[in-house]
């Protein structure tokens, strides 16, 4: 059985590795897709709808996990100005 200290290492190495290799990225209005550090896809949305119709789209995909779909969400709905509560 694990430390509480050794609970608390590894759940700060995971919080690190997800800021530094997140599942998406947006730069310059492309949502960016990575699996293991790499690139894998990427996607312009013109609006909210077309963002909702991806995530639709993508949720059965073998490859999309739950860590894209709500990254994705979030960085969707700030950049569309939408409240994401």
């Amino acid at each position: 059985m694990k430390s509480g200290d050794q609970l608390a290492d590894i759940a700060l190495a995971e919080l690190r590795r997800k800021r530094d290799f997140p599942a998406v990225k947006l730069t310059e209005g492309f949502f960016e897709f990575f699996l293991d550090g790499e690139m894998v896809y990427d996607f312009k949305p013109e609006d909210t709808g077309a963002a909702l119709r991806w995530i639709e789209h993508m949720a059965g995909k073998s490859w999309v996990t739950k860590e894209h779909l709500s990254q994705f969400s979030m960085l969707a709905a700030n950049h569309f100005g939408v409240r994401y509560v």
